[in-house]
């Protein structure tokens, strides 16, 4: 019974570090995708009044070319929170100002630095 236990634990693990399970964590690989795909699309989410489609391109691209099953929902929600800690990352409210604790600040530094403000 262990070892039946234990291989559906590797496989239930296997589909969390897959991103196969949307409401499971974010992998640390999948979360810098999310960063990338977003950044790629930062001059559409500049211009949009309504971003709900373009979260639902985030989505989409995310499945399509990396194989990650998040809704748009659920990446736009990620990307909330990872902004918000990245803010408080940068006004010093999160520690060490220099953000070397945060693992994906030189990310999102690279693509808010000191001129923008706006998801």
């Amino acid at each position: 019974t262990t070892a039946t236990l234990t291989s559906a634990s590797v496989s239930l693990c296997g589909l969390e570090m897959e991103g196969g399970n949307s409401s499971s964590r974010w992998p640390r690989q999948e979360t810098l995708t999310l960063i990338d795909i977003r950044s790629r699309l930062d001059h559409k989410f500049k211009e949009a009044n309504h971003k709900g489609p373009l979260w639902d391109e985030v989505s989409r691209i995310m499945g399509e070319e990396h194989g990650y099953q998040r809704s748009g929902k659920k990446c736009r929600e990620k990307f909330e929170n990872l902004y918000k800690y990245y803010k408080k990352t940068k006004e010093g409210k999160a520690g060490r100002q220099d953000g070397k604790h945060y693992r994906f600040f030189r990310q999102l530094e690279a693509l808010y630095g000191e001129t923008s403000n706006q998801l």
